[in-house]
């Protein structure tokens, strides 16, 4: 399957809406911000353009595996839309992260606070591409 012209446009959309779902979710005004920093041990709320970039790539990487996942699946309504960035979450996000806890000795609470993001990331940008269908 080739991504047409028509189809650049609604993976940007999603790019951008995946980037504004992890900017608030991580931001110190919203109130998963701060439990992330303090739970994680971050002192300082920064970024620097290496870490924007990385999840931009990241951010594209997720809308074009929905989209080809949207379209390949052929998805008929929007709850499943909904429901398929759930799945993806469960099955690929939860199933491979949580592996930093068991052997990582990352703290449990630090992972869940990323999933529920990973989660909400997913399903926005699945549920947005859905919408663009």
């Amino acid at each position: 399957m080739i991504i047409c012209c028509a189809a650049l446009w609604k993976i940007a959309l999603a790019t951008v809406v995946g980037m504004a779902i992890g900017c608030a979710w991580y931001s110190p005004w919203f109130f998963v911000g701060p439990l992330w920093m303090r739970i994680s041990g971050q002192t300082v709320y920064s970024c620097s353009g290496s870490e924007i970039f990385g999840s931009f790539v990241i951010s594209v990487l997720v809308a074009l595996g929905f989209y080809f996942l949207l379209y390949v699946a052929g998805v008929p309504c929007y709850t499943r839309g909904i429901g398929l960035g759930a799945l993806v979450w469960l099955f690929f996000g939860v199933s491979s992260n949580i592996c930093s806890v068991f052997f990582g000795g990352r703290p449990f609470k630090l992972w869940a606070l990323e999933s529920l993001g990973q989660l909400v990331h997913y399903i926005a940008v699945s549920a947005t591409l859905f919408y663009l269908k």
